[in-house]
């Protein structure tokens, strides 16, 4: 992530060839535009900037002209406070498809925003100040919340970063030195500016003994075993890969903070074995104990790998006051006071729910926390040929259902995105974040 770009030609130049070198190395890159000074500002009190829009095409171009090692497009993710006086601007870009086609946008929302809108408010006077001026200017909270809602609605695009959360829930929340601007390509990792995220993810589906039968239950020995190798390992992946980083700041803080990812895929699949229908109470139950088991234990091992291995050098003891950290151990005396005197961590993070979009296809398994989109589909394939070719797939939960059961008859379990409401969806991700 390279964070915010301060508001200079200088960095803004910098970030373009940070991102190129980054999308060189395989790698993707995240950045913020809220220092940028708006449309309209001046430059040396004679001219003025034409805002942010021509360095998100920038951006944009070198994204869609740089391949990741080779091998595809770069994945770059442009954010912008949404009390910036371009934000109107941000909101809409994507209503012209031939505008910012190859990166993400998400507006950076505080809660001071939230209440606005909450409250209803409609007039918020602010002033936007930059090196060699002031601009004033008004925000009208509840028709930006409206923008945002209709343009992802019609165009799957911003998505939100709720910054007061997204900043502070983590374990290193209390520790001076490591502040979280903004997030990876993909917003799953919340990171520092240059920090470098090194993601994994556990197929749940595969830890349900007995599926689709009344005694289906989660191997939680086999997961807790598991979750010692994953550490492990992501821990020697990180470290095998400090100098394959792009930029000096990357290499850095890996070696800083040796911020590993562990997340999970599968999710849908695990829920259907179970007999569970996806969103309700069971379910969100059933998920919220899983990453609660796989948080406390990835935590575990990491504090006896930094006990064997040394700390990651940016520690501080300050991360057992953390909130995470307290409502995982919900109370439990004992747990607390044995991690607060080991006083020892290998991983500044450990856990952080990646898409999976292409190794949850490969795996045949719903990708990251998401619902199935379809129990059938045509998937159209850009094979290695260059050639588009349609394959007809059947999610692989449902053929093993009718192996197992020998039933022909479809569950209502089986529920596809369309058909949840969306709050079921969000009581999903709000079990999980409570982890992670």
């Amino acid at each position: 992530s390279i964070g915010y770009i301060e508001d200079h030609l200088n960095d803004i130049l910098q970030a373009n060839t940070d991102i190129a070198k980054t999308f060189c190395a395989h790698g993707g890159q995240g950045l913020s535009l809220s220092k940028i000074r708006p449309e309209g500002s001046l430059i040396k009190k004679t001219y003025t900037t034409d805002g942010i829009v021509p360095f998100m095409k920038m951006f944009n171009t070198t994204t869609e002209t740089i391949s990741q090692g080779g091998s595809r497009k770069g994945a770059l993710m442009m954010s912008l406070d949404v009390w910036h006086p371009e934000i109107e601007k941000f909101i809409s870009i994507k209503s012209d498809a031939n505008a910012i086609n190859k990166a993400n946008l998400s507006v950076e929302i505080d809660d001071e925003f939230m209440m606005c809108v909450k409250q209803g408010v409609t007039e918020v006077k602010r002033t936007f100040k930059y090196d060699g001026g002031e601009l004033p200017y008004t925000i009208n909270p509840v028709a930006i919340f409206e923008k945002i809602c209709e343009n992802a609605l019609k165009h799957a695009e911003p998505g939100v970063l709720f910054t007061n959360r997204l900043r502070n829930y983590n374990l290193m929340e209390f520790v001076d030195g490591y502040e979280i601007e903004t997030t990876n390509p993909c917003g799953e990792q919340p990171l520092p500016r240059h920090g470098a995220c090194n993601l994994c993810s556990i197929n749940l589906s595969e830890y349900v003994v007995n599926p689709f039968t009344t005694d289906a239950y989660i191997d939680t020995i086999s997961l807790q075993n598991d979750i010692k190798v994953i550490v492990e390992v992501m821990d020697e992946v990180l470290e095998e890969n400090i100098e394959r980083h792009a930029l000096p700041g990357q290499r850095e803080m890996a070696r800083k903070y040796r911020n590993i990812g562990i997340g999970v895929m599968g999710v849908a699949d695990m829920f259907v074995k179970m007999g569970l229908t996806y969103g309700s109470e069971e379910s969100v139950s059933l998920i919220r104990n899983v990453m609660q088991l796989i948080l406390r234990y990835s935590l575990s091992w990491s504090v006896i790998f930094g006990e064997k291995k040394g700390n990651f050098p940016g520690y501080d003891k300050n991360v057992w006051e953390s909130n995470i950290f307290t409502n995982l151990m919900n109370n439990d005396k004992d747990s607390i006071k044995y991690f607060k005197s080991t006083n020892a961590l290998r991983n500044a993070t450990l856990l952080s729910v990646a898409p999976t979009g292409s190794i949850g296809t490969m795996f045949d398994v719903s990708t990251g926390i998401e619902p199935f989109f379809r129990l059938g589909y045509v998937r159209t394939t850009k094979s290695l040929n260059g050639k588009d070719e349609d394959y007809k797939c059947e999610i692989k939960a449902l053929k093993e259902y009718h192996e197992i059961t020998g039933n022909d008859d479809i569950p209502g379990y089986f529920i596809t995105s369309d058909k949840i409401h969306w709050k079921d969806r969000i009581n999903v991700q709000a079990a999980i974040q409570e982890f992670c």
